[in-house]
């Protein structure tokens, strides 16, 4: 009996145990490995920035979050679009800015974070760690949602990008937030946005309207 009681011991599933974060703000709920470290970070808009236990392979995730007010006046159906503009190639560089080297080498639409339609994209850079640089690979899922701009982002070494892919994956599953808007529309929207062809938007006050030309 002592025997199958070690065997059934050595042989029971593995619990992972996790720690449930949630913005204050913009009640972002966000599970992660509860071995992760909370990092230091000064931008204002990053929420929560968590690295892998030991640092291993430069292993980190972070979730932007700031309210956006430019595209709140369009109907939910316009979502991907307005998503397609905001987290173009272009504006998805700028987000990665500090990064060197960085080149961008997949962007879907049509994806999904928590509730919201959603941009995907992946990116190469060099990592600079002390006196150490380190070619790195990263993911983005990138909303606008409501008045909400969020991005949520994970990084890791590049020879090491097929293992930690999937553990990144899984943790942007679990990201969710109020739902902010009736899928159905209701009411008369003077402006077509699919007919009527992109907006422009002013770049002096772009937090808190809209302009069309």
């Amino acid at each position: 009996m002592l025997v199958f009681g070690l065997y059934a011991v050595a042989h029971a599933p593995a619990k992972a145990e996790v720690f449930v974060w949630q913005d204050p703000e913009f009640n972002i709920n966000f599970v992660y490995p509860d071995l992760w470290r909370e990092q230091f970070n000064a931008h204002p808009d990053v929420k929560l920035h968590v690295m892998a236990p030991q640092g291993r392979d430069y292993a980190a995730c972070k979730i932007t979050a700031k309210q956006d007010k430019r595209f709140m006046m369009y109907p939910v159906r316009y979502t991907q679009r307005v998503n397609s503009i905001v987290f173009s190639a272009d504006n998805l560089r700028q987000h990665y800015i500090e990064k060197e080297h960085l080149s961008l080498i997949r962007r879907e639409d049509s994806v999904a974070l928590g509730k919201a339609d959603a941009v995907y994209a992946e990116v190469r850079f060099v990592g600079k760690y002390g006196p150490r640089a380190i070619p790195m690979q990263s993911l983005a899922f990138a909303t606008l949602y409501g008045d909400m701009y969020l991005v949520f982002e994970c990084e890791a070494a590049a020879q090491n990008w097929p293992y930690w892919h999937p553990i990144f994956m899984n943790m942007a599953k679990s990201i969710d937030f109020p739902l902010w808007q009736d899928m159905n529309a209701h009411g008369f929207y003077p402006y077509d946005f699919m007919n009527e062809g992109d907006i422009l938007l002013s770049t002096d006050n772009a937090k808190t309207g809209t302009l069309r030309y």
